[in-house]
C-alpha cells in the first residue's frame, strides 16, 4: 500500500485559458486515471496475497486423509498380489514385476521410525506378516525376492489379517495398500466384513490393457473303460480370457511325452469351447498327460494335466467259484485257460476276503454267495471306497435278509424284496426289455442301428426296491432291473439280479453273455482309475498305502523332479495313509517306493484363477472401503497427497507471477500517459 501511495501520479495545476471542451476532457482523463489506479492497487494487493498463500502451503484434504499427521509415526501394510495371474506379461514385463516395482517405490513414502508389514494374497499361513520392517532397504530386498505362487488369490483373508495388524498398532497413521490385478474371483463381497475405523485403505491396480490369452481349464476323460490297445476319448476346455480374437490356435494332447492328438481352435473374446479328442492307448500302467496351448501373454494357464491308470491285467477275487454260477462266469471270462487273458481270477472264500489287503484285487465278484460276515462287509465297504469295483451275481442260495441287514444297508444298495421263480419251476419266464445303451458297458459293443440284446430266457429273478442311487443298465420286460449300478465314493457296484446257473437262465449259452461279462468286469476295474476332478494347487494329496509298501521309504516326486520324503500316518481310520500338502507346483506328483510309482496325482491351477475379470470399483468402495489410486505420476507423491491432501502453493505462486505481469503492463501504460 505504501509503495502504491508513493508511486502514484500526482496532479499538477497548469494555468490555461478557459476552454469548455478542454475542461470536459480534463474530467474524463481524471476519471480514467483514477480507475487505472484502483486496478493497479487491486493487482498489487492480489500479488501480495498470492505470495503469502503460496508460502503458507495451503492444502485441500482428501476424502481419506482423516486425522493423519505428517510428523506422527505410521504403521502400514503392503498387500502384494503374487498369485499366478500376476504372471501375465504387459509391455515386456509381468504384472508382478510391475507390482513389485510399485511396492518398492512406495517404501520411499515412509520415514525413519515407521513400520511396514508385507502380506501376500496367497499365503494361507501368513508367515511373512508376523514381522514388521523398519529397514526399508531390507523390505525392498524382500519384495524383489518374492516368488509367484500358483495358489488361488485370497484378497479377503489378506485384508482381514492386515486390518488386525493395524488395529493392534498404536501409531496415529494406519495405512493399508493393496497392490494387485484386482481379480474378481479373489474377492468374496457376499461375506459379512467388519471394517475397523481409523485405517486408510488404498488399492493400486495393476492392469494389462490388451491381453492376448487362451486358457486351458480342464481335461476330462470320457472313456469309462480304460484298456491297452483300445480307444481313449476325452475333452479339453479352452477359454479365450483375452481381448483379442483367436484363430487357428493349436491345442495338443500329450500322454507320457508323446503327442497323441491335435486340434485347432477359433474363439472370440470371452468365448469357450470343449474340444473332443481320442487316441489308441499303446501303454499300460500309471499314465499321465497334459493339454498344451501355444504360448501367449500368460504361460501358466497354457497346460492342464491329467492322470489315469491302465491295468496290464485285471485281478479278480471270485467268491463262489465252486458254484455252477461261478463255473459259467469263469468260462465266460477265460474260455481258453491256455491262451493269454487280461483277467487273473483267484478263487477265494467270503471269509478270506476280510484278511486280504485292499490292493490284492481290482474287482471282487460275489457269485451266488449265501451270506457275508460283518468283517467281510466292512472290508467290502473299504474296498469299494478305495476306487475299486464290486459285482454281485445273485442266485438261488442267496439269503435276502442277511444281505439287506448287512451289505446292502452298509453300502447303500437297494434292499432285496422278493424272489420271482426258482430253479425247479421252469414255467416262470422273463425276457429282457429296455437297456441304457449310453452306459459305458455298451460303448463300442453294438452298432447304433443294430443294437439287439438277443432273447435270453430267465426263470429266476430277485426284485429290489428302487432308490435314487440305483441306475438301471438293463431291465426285464416287466421294468424290473436285470443289471443295475450303484456308485459309492470313487468305486462302483454292479448287481445282476439273477444267477448264471443254466437251470435259472440260458444266458450263458447266448452270444451276449461273454462280451457283457467282459465289459462289466473291465468297467468295474476302471471305476476309480482316473481322476475326474484333478487336485488344485494347495490341496492335500491323500493315499491309503498298500501293505506291500509299508516297509519301504516313501518319496513324493514333485513336478520339478525333486524328491521329498513323505510322512506316514499309521492312525488313519481306513489304515496307514500318506498325506502330502506341499502342492505348490503345477504338474504331476508321483508317490514313489523303491523307484516304483505307487500312485500319482494331477495338480492344476484353481479354476477361479483363470477368471481374469476385475472387480467392480463400487464394490471396492462400499464393501471394502478401498480407494483406488490411479493415474500417471509418482506413486510417492500420490500417497502424500492422500495423506495430507492436495497442496495449492504452486498454483498461488503461479497466480502471483501472472499478476506481476499484469501489474507491469498497467504501470508502463500509466507512465506513457
Amino acid at each position: 500500500m505504501l509503495i502504491h501511495l508513493f508511486t502514484r501520479s500526482r496532479s499538477r495545476i497548469i494555468p490555461f485559458s478557459t476552454l469548455r471542451f478542454l475542461l470536459e476532457l480534463r474530467q474524463q482523463k481524471i476519471r480514467k486515471v483514477k480507475l487505472r489506479q484502483l486496478l493497479l492497487l487491486l493487482v498489487r494487493m492480489l500479488i501480495v496475497l498470492a505470495l503469502v498463500l503460496g508460502f503458507a502451503r495451503p492444502t485441500c484434504r482428501s476424502h481419506s486423509a482423516g486425522a493423519s499427521s505428517t510428523r506422527a509415526k505410521t504403521t502400514a501394510v503392503l498387500i502384494l498380489d503374487n498369485s499366478s495371474s500376476m504372471g501375465r506379461r504387459a509391455s515386456g514385463h509381468t504384472l508382478f514385476e510391475l507390482a513389485a516395482g510399485i511396492a518398492a517405490e512406495l517404501t520411499e513414502a515412509f520415514q525413519p521410525g515407521d513400520e511396514v508389514y508385507l502380506v501376500t494374497t496367497t499365503d494361507t499361513t501368513l508367515e511373512l506378516s508376523h514381522t514388521s520392517f523398519h529397514d526399508f532397504a531390507l523390505l525392498k530386498k524382500q519384495i524383489q525376492e518374492l516368488p509367484l505362487d500358483a495358489r488361488a488369490t485370497r484378497f479377503d483373508d489378506a485384508l482381514e489379517f492386515s486390518e488386525r495388524l493395524l488395529t493392534a498398532s498404536y501409531s496415529i497413521n494406519k495405512e493399508l495398500y493393496l497392490i494387485a490385478d484386482l481379480q474378481r474371483s479373489g474377492f468374496s463381497p457376499d461375506s459379512l466384513r467388519k471394517k475397523p475405523a481409523g485405517i486408510r485403505r488404498y488399492a493400486l491396480p495393476i492392469y494389462d490393457r490388451t491381453l492376448n490369452n487362451l486358457s486351458c481349464s480342464r481335461v476330462h476323460l470320457t472313456s469309462a473303460i480304460l484298456q491297452k490297445d483300445k480307444l481313449l476319448e476325452g475333452t479339453v476346455s479352452v477359454l479365450n480370457t483375452g481381448d483379442i480374437r483367436q484363430a487357428n490356435r493349436l491345442v495338443q494332447i500329450v500322454i507320457n511325452g508323446k503327442q497323441v492328438a491335435q486340434s485347432a481352435v477359433h474363439l472370440e473374446p470371452g468365448a469357450g469351447v470343449a474340444l473332443s479328442w481320442n487316441c489308441v492307448l499303446d501303454q499300460s500302467g500309471f499314465l499321465s498327460g497334459y493339454a498344451q496351448l501355444e504360448e501367449d501373454d500368460w504361460r501358466e494357464d497354457n497346460r492342464s494335466y491329467f492322470c489315469f491308470t491302465v491295468a496290464e491285467n485285471i485281478r479278480i477275487g471270485l467268491a463262489g467259484a465252486e458254484t455252477t454260477d461261478g463255473y459259467f462266469l469263469q468260462t465266460g471270462l477265460r474260455p481258453d485257460a491256455n491262451r493269454p487273458s487280461p483277467f487273473l481270477i483267484e478263487p477265494v472264500t467270503p471269509d478270506q476276503l476280510a484278511f486280504q489287503p485292499l490292493e490284492a484285487y481290482d474287482v471282487v465278484i460275489l457269485c451266488n454267495v449265501t451270506a457275508l460276515s460283518p468283517e467281510t462287509v466292512d472290508w467290502l465297504m473299504r474296498f469299494v471306497d478305495s476306487g475299486r469295483g464290486l459285482m454281485l451275481v445273485l442266485g438261488s442260495q442267496l439269503d435276502l435278509n442277511s444281505y439287506n441287514q448287512g451289505l446292502n444297508s452298509r453300502l447303500g444298495l437297494p434292499l432285496f424284496s422278493e424272489v420271482l421263480g426258482s430253479s425247479e419251476n421252469q414255467q416262470t419266464t422273463f425276457s429282457l426289455g429296455k437297456a441304457d445303451l449310453q452306459h459305458p458297458i455298451f460303448s463300442g459293443l453294438f452298432e447304433p442301428e443294430n443294437a439287439h440284446l438277443g432273447n435270453p430266457n430267465f426263470h429266476f429273478a430277485v426284485q429290489c426296491e428302487a432308490t435314487p442311487t440305483m441306475s438301471p443298465v438293463i431291465q426285464y420286460s416287466s421294468g424290473d432291473p436285470f443289471l443295475y449300478e450303484v456308485r459309492r465314493a470313487s468305486g462302483a457296484v454292479l448287481v445282476y439280479t439273477t444267477g448264471f446257473d443254466d437251470r435259472l437262465t440260458d444266458l450263458p449259452y447266448r452270444a451276449l453273455f461273454a462280451p457283457l461279462i467282459h465289459r462289466s468286469v473291465t468297467y468295474l476295474s476302471s471305476a476309480g482309475r482316473f481322476v475326474t476332478a484333478p487336485a488344485v494347487v494347495g490341496d492335500a494329496l491323500r493315499f491309503l498305502v498298500p501293505a506291500a509298501w509299508l516297509d519301504k521309504t516313501l518319496m513324493m516326486q514333485r513336478p520339478d523332479q525333486s524328491l521329498e520324503r513323505t510322512l506316514l500316518n499309521t492312525h488313519g481310520s481306513a489304515g496307514p495313509v500318506v498325506e502330502y500338502s506341499h502342492t505348490d507346483q503345477i504338474g504331476v506328483y508321483r508317490l514313489m517306493a523303491a523307484e516304483r510309482t505307487v500312485n500319482q496325482w494331477a495338480v492344476n491351477l484353481p479354476e477361479q484363477e483363470l477368471d481374469l475379470r476385475t472387480v467392480d470399483s463400487e464394490i471396492l468402495k462400499s464393501h471394502y472401503d478401498l480407494h483406488l489410486l490411479e493415474g500417471a505420476g509418482s506413486v510417492v507423491e500420490t500417497v502424500r497427497q492422500q495423506r495430507i491432501g492436495r497442496e495449492w502453493w504452486r498454483y498461488f505462486l503461479l497466480a502471483g507471477l501472472a499478476l506481476m505481469l499484469v501489474e507491469m503492463a498497467l504501470y508502463y501504460e500509466k507512465s506513457e500517459e
